[in-house]
């Protein structure tokens, strides 16, 4: 009888800070086709409540959240027990901050809108890894 191949789907929980409907509904269901358990959190007074109850392998923040405030996020959470935590910081080319400002916030790595999925997975398995 023929062992069957183990599950090569990636195993993992990612929190996704992010304010604007349609882009939390994309970002989930891209990362929960590719198998992960994700919580979508807003970036208000309860973030760190939310994150300590999740307690996610990995952060996703996009930078267009209300107010320019991803980088403050970013920043808060490095400061608020969240420093051994991944970040991936999710920007648009027409959002005014440098890659190397967002990176000195915090942030372990830095996707441009549009990425493709493969972009993306390549992130994920390098900072959550695959079961």
């Amino acid at each position: 009888m023929k062992k069957e191949k183990e599950s090569t789907v990636p195993n993992g929980t990612i929190a996704v800070i992010e304010e604007f409907e349609d882009s939390i509904y994309s970002i989930k269901f891209i990362l929960q086709s590719l198998g992960y358990r994700v919580e979508s959190i807003a970036a208000k007074a309860d973030l760190l409540s939310r994150l300590q109850e999740f307690a996610p392998d990995l952060i996703i923040v996009d930078m267009l959240i209300p107010n320019n405030e991803g980088l403050s996020v970013i920043r808060f959470l490095k400061e608020e027990g969240f420093r051994e935590k991944p970040v991936l910081a999710i920007t648009a080319d027409a959002v005014n901050i440098e890659e190397s400002e967002i990176k000195e916030a915090g942030a372990d790595v830095v996707l441009t809108k549009p990425y493709a999925v493969t972009e993306l997975q390549k992130v994920l398995e390098k900072y959550i890894g695959t079961s």
